[in-house]
């Protein structure tokens, strides 16, 4: 599985301490929703330190068919399933804008943004780079191929997808005039993913 240990937990666990978390047995795999990033797993490929990590928070997975959102010390609740923004298989194939992920970050120590640029526009946007740091390319497991992606289709939303997992990560919309003034003029940049940048606002 192409995700960080140690982020996926501390993720699933802040989720799970806002209310904020999802889990369903749904479109044939195993959902994890938090709702700035979702994770699909094909039916029996959740690696079993994922499933560690869930069950010890959640207790037993929810039934075939089931959506539920868990929140702690509270009792979960039944959610609709039939929800097609949940459908993430689905949703990827609709997902036909390719981006690069550079390596430029931007921000201060505690927070930083992860820049992606659309490969056509050369537009930027940007991504928190704590959930970016969820994807770590070492964990994949010895049948899995690297994903595809990331890719969009309304610029919000980004998605990357192997034979067994599809991950979304929200990016982020900002109104500072000064980072959209950085985002402006490193667009003018064509970045290859092996070229290092980083900045402080």
């Amino acid at each position: 599985m192409f995700l960080n240990k140690t982020v996926f937990k501390r993720l699933v666990k802040a989720a799970y301490n806002n209310g904020r978390l999802a889990v369903g047995d749904i479109y044939g795999g195993i959902l994890i929703d938090g709702k700035i990033w979702r994770i699909w797993c094909a039916e029996g490929h959740m690696p079993n330190w994922a499933k560690a990590a869930l069950v010890e928070l959640i207790g037993e997975f929810p039934g075939v068919g089931q959506l539920l959102e868990y929140k702690k010390n509270e009792v979960p609740q039944i959610l609709l399933s039939e929800n097609e923004d949940l459908n993430l298989p689905a949703m990827y194939r609709r997902a036909v804008t390719p981006y690069t992920v550079t390596q430029v970050t931007y921000g201060e120590k505690y927070f930083k943004l992860r820049f992606l640029q659309d490969r056509k526009t050369k537009e930027l946007a940007a991504l928190s780079e704590e959930l970016y740091s969820l994807i770590d390319f070492s964990n994949l497991e010895p049948k899995e191929n690297r994903p595809a992606g990331p890719s969009t289709f309304d610029g919000d939303r980004f998605f990357w997808r192997n034979e067994q997992y599809v991950l979304v990560l929200c990016g982020m919309r900002t109104t500072d005039e000064k980072t959209l003034e950085v985002m402006s003029q490193l667009g003018k940049i064509v970045f290859e993913e092996d070229a290092l940048w980083e900045f402080q606002s």
